[in-house]
């Protein structure tokens, strides 16, 4: 799995070349396969195997090469899960998916210096780096950031720690602004806190007295506050000063949060998608149609649904749409219980602040995307909430 996780970046460029993901699927089975007897059965993964089945119905109600492909990226993801359950040496992992990402954040740094991968999209200049997508190369960079903030906290190079503060403090920002990506755009600010807070709290982890944790608390919570105002601050100067004229601006304004301009068209897709599958049988509304059914009830433009629980609701009805988010539910609970049993350790912090950061990432993508059958992004989440499961997690 190390192997999968090491070259997965530098795949995910490749994008043309298809014949890079079938290996890694290849791989996957290669790996899961012999292990699969041995799976250990907990209530999460009982929700997780359930909604598979109904997914599983959804799928064989329509077959067809399309059908066909999302249906696997959905079931790599979710062998992926299971294939946590099976490593051994976490810290080991962590380390190489930091390692892997060094080659594509170089790429990015120089299609940006030498103004390669701008594309127009639409009338707004956009970064697209090596991918075809403006939402990729700023998914790539999220997960960039949660990964090689490794080398903030234990490096003990000090050029290695400062190049990782340049790229995640001034670089990464920059180029999610400049991929015009909202989502992710917002996912950062919320990140910046969190490495702000995260930062500080390795300092006091031992404090043991309750005075010291008072303090703690009171500290943090200003850290918080000053980390929000740096973020809107930071923001409105790029908004003001910086934006270019056709760029894609996020407005705050009452009643327009969740316009056609706010939301790049997708309030259009999720009304009418909604309306329509509401429209339906009980049978349908109960177990849903079949895989990308979404783009014959889109009647606003005919697209995916840009937004995973909607293509779920879609696809498994709310059946299977429910399964899905209280598994997400039991993965947010499981994080908040072992954040209670992680003492001292900083690794074992790090590690768990780690999940909790990707498992955030795609929960909160996934209101503007269909990122479940991306397997850029569903891979490193599914394996990173299979983690919580693995007896090997904290055990050093």
């Amino acid at each position: 799995m190390d192997l999968l996780f090491l070259v997965k970046p530098v795949i995910d460029m490749l994008w043309k070349y298809k014949i890079f993901d079938i290996f890694l699927l290849l791989l996957l089975l290669v790996y899961i396969v012999p292990r699969f007897f041995y799976i250990k059965i907990s209530v999460t993964s009982v929700l997780l195997i359930t909604f598979m089945l109904f997914l599983f119905r959804s799928y064989i109600v329509k077959i067809d090469m399309q059908t066909t492909l999302v249906f696997l990226k959905i079931l790599s993801a979710i062998l992926m899960f299971f294939a946590a359950q099976f490593n051994r040496d976490i810290e080991k992992t962590l380390k190489y998916i930091s390692l892997s990402y060094i080659v594509p954040i170089i790429c990015y740094i120089i299609f940006a210096v030498t103004h390669k991968g701008f594309i127009y999209w639409g009338a707004v200049k956009t970064f697209v780096g090596p991918y075809y997508y403006k939402t990729d190369l700023a998914i790539a960079v999220i997960i960039s950031i949660i990964f090689i903030r490794r080398y903030l906290f234990f490096s003990k190079i000090k050029y290695v720690m400062w190049f990782t503060r340049i790229y995640i403090f001034l670089l990464a920002p920059i180029f999610i602004l400049l991929a015009n990506s909202r989502m992710m755009t917002i996912i950062y600010g919320i990140f910046f806190v969190v490495l702000i807070v995260e930062s500080y709290q390795y300092k006091v982890m031992k404090v043991n007295s309750i005075q010291g944790r008072l303090e703690t608390k009171v500290k943090r919570n200003a850290l918080v506050v000053l980390s929000l105002i740096i973020v809107t601050l930071g923001y409105t100067v790029y908004d003001t000063q910086f934006k270019s004229e056709n760029a894609l601006a996020i407005s705050i304004n009452e009643g327009q949060i969740f316009s056609l301009e706010n939301t790049q068209g997708r309030s259009g897709i999720w009304e009418t998608t909604i309306g329509n599958f509401l429209d339906g049988n009980p049978f349908s509304l109960l177990l849903g149609y079949y895989i990308n059914k979404e783009f014959e009830l889109n009647t606003y433009s005919g697209q995916d649904a840009h937004n995973t629980y909607l293509k779920l609701l879609v696809t498994t009805g709310f059946i299977g749409g429910s399964l899905y988010i209280f598994f997400n539910g039991f993965i947010l609970r499981r994080i908040k219980f072992l954040y209670k049993k992680i003492g001292s350790s900083s690794m074992n912090y790090f590690t768990l602040n780690t999940i909790l950061m990707i498992t955030l990432f795609f929960i909160i993508s996934g209101f503007t995307q269909s990122n479940i059958i991306y397997t850029q992004s569903s891979w490193y989440a599914f394996y990173f909430m299979g983690l919580l499961y693995n007896p090997n997690l904290f055990n050093k």
